[in-house]
């Protein structure tokens, strides 16, 4: 399909459920900075490549907002579709925010999945959605049911890094966490950025193209350490990390 067939079949969906506007993060489940192939929906609608923008789908309108970087990046990847570029901080060009707020009708339902937008962002489109008198639809993958090819996450092991590389052990760092967990009066701690889990575990991954981290969640408190990632990434060492984590 072109972008713009890609966008009429966004458009089906968004009207089979009720939704007046759809937003397209570029991101994953982490908030990471680069994303695998299967996150890249703001390329798989817009046919942009950058690692930086944000799409809304309206009945009328495709806007993509993206930084200097890539502006003149973008007006080539557009061209010739539907697409419409917003320059980030550029007097003249709406944010994101503005533009939903001055375009969303009283009583729109707006659109987002909501495993990919952190809390931040969730928590202002439902305000938005709230002063239209309206409805946040965040628990559909609507990009999901269009992309017919999309790629599945990666399969690649994970492995150690060596302590020669990585200065401390994953139990010295996670008994500092432990202590700082307890001065804060809290009962555990949950870690949901890749880089940090990496670090904390000296774990390394190939999930990202040249960012070497395995997609994953980390969970400390007082007894355990829980990994939750995909087991066939992992020898039977990590499917639960408890006590001492291996050198």
């Amino acid at each position: 399909m072109t972008v713009d067939e890609r966008i009429e079949a966004l458009r089906k969906e968004m009207e089979n459920e009720g939704i007046d506007a759809y937003i397209i993060p570029m991101t994953d489940y982490h908030s990471s900075e680069y994303v695998c192939d299967r996150f890249k929906c703001v390329e798989f609608i817009s046919g942009f490549t950058g690692t930086n923008a944000t799409v809304v789908v309206t009945k009328k309108e495709c806007i993509l907002w993206t930084d200097g970087r890539y502006f003149i990046q973008a007006e080539r990847e557009l061209k010739g579709s539907e697409v419409k570029l917003y320059k980030m901080e550029v007097e003249g060009f709406p944010t994101v925010t503005e533009y939903l707020k001055k375009e969303l009708s009283e009583g729109a339902f707006l659109g987002f999945f909501g495993k990919t937008e952190n809390i931040e962002k969730a928590d202002e489109y439902a305000g938005i959605a709230t002063e239209k008198k309206g409805k946040v639809v965040c628990g559909i993958d609507l990009i999901d049911r269009v992309w017919e090819d999309r790629p599945a996450l990666n399969k690649t092991k994970t492995w150690i890094l060596r302590h020669e590389y990585s200065g401390r052990t994953a139990a010295e760092k996670i008994s500092d966490v432990r202590k700082a967990v307890k001065e804060k009066e809290c009962e555990g701690h949950i870690l949901t950025s890749l880089y940090d889990i990496a670090w904390l575990l000296n774990i390394r991954g190939g999930d990202i193209p040249h960012v070497p981290v395995a997609l994953s969640y980390v969970l400390i408190n007082g007894e355990d350490v829980i990994f939750y990632v995909n087991k066939n990434k992992l020898d039977g060492t990590y499917k639960r990390i408890t006590g001492e984590i291996p050198k």
